[in-house]
């Protein structure tokens, strides 16, 4: 779902609680594009959250509830007004906090950085990485280990192997960030990249980085000993 108001991506999934019980699945997942997941003991779901029958839970990009819990039972969707009281939450949720104007979620720096008194530039755990590009690219700031993974390769598209490049980056659009790819054949001319690439996948891993990772692959031949480089602009 993209939030008109926002611009800003939201993922809703579908949950069985029975834990294990599979029973129904089919039937819920039929004719429907909905991730629809089975809980079960080890995960437990259900008890973590300790959710009731046909509860809506709304986390956000770390995987913490957010807002009041919205029951399908008592708040029927077939009623408009319940609909639009579902919607605001949903925007509400998406809505990235940037109270010092710095770009950066201030939900990420609290958590990563203790506080909003790092600057973007910074580099607090001496990586040569900055916050900045850890926020951007998903890594953790406070570990010299977690750097910024972007990775290159081919991948098959209609029969023909094409030359891939692999990043992570934030989820939606909330917070301007752009993500420029761009070309030299040198290293000391750079050009606009994206031109000669499309998007081939994007997966959402949901594992509490609030980033996706993204793969585009090139349109056509790449030169030899061409040059590639991912940059974050911030708005």
């Amino acid at each position: 779902m993209q939030s008109e108001a926002l611009d800003h991506e939201i993922n809703i999934l579908g949950v069985n609680w029975n834990q294990s019980n599979e029973t129904g699945n089919d039937l819920m997942a039929a004719g429907r594009d909905l991730p629809w997941l089975q809980d079960t003991s080890e995960a437990n779901v259900s008890g973590l959250f300790a959710a009731a029958y046909r509860d809506v839970i709304i986390l956000d990009a770390w995987n913490r509830p957010v807002g009041p819990r919205f029951n399908l039972t008592t708040y029927d969707l077939a009623s408009p007004v319940n609909q639009g009281v579902m919607k605001e939450l949903l925007r509400m949720a998406a809505v990235m906090v940037d109270a010092d104007e710095d770009g950066v979620a201030d939900d990420w720096e609290e958590i990563y950085l203790g506080g909003l008194g790092s600057s973007p530039g910074s580099d607090t755990d001496e990586d040569g990485e900055d916050c900045l590009l850890e926020y951007g690219f998903g890594s953790h700031p406070g570990e010299r280990g977690s750097l910024p993974q972007i990775t290159t390769g081919t991948v098959e598209v209609d029969s023909e192997k094409r030359f891939s490049v692999s990043f992570r980056r934030r989820l939606g659009t909330a917070g301007g960030l752009s993500y420029v790819l761009e070309s030299s054949a040198l290293g000391e001319s750079w050009s606009d990249g994206w031109a000669s690439f499309e998007i081939f996948e994007v997966e959402n891993p949901y594992d509490g980085t609030g980033t996706e990772i993204v793969t585009v692959v090139a349109t056509g031949e790449v030169a030899e000993g061409a040059l590639y480089r991912l940059r974050i602009v911030l708005p």
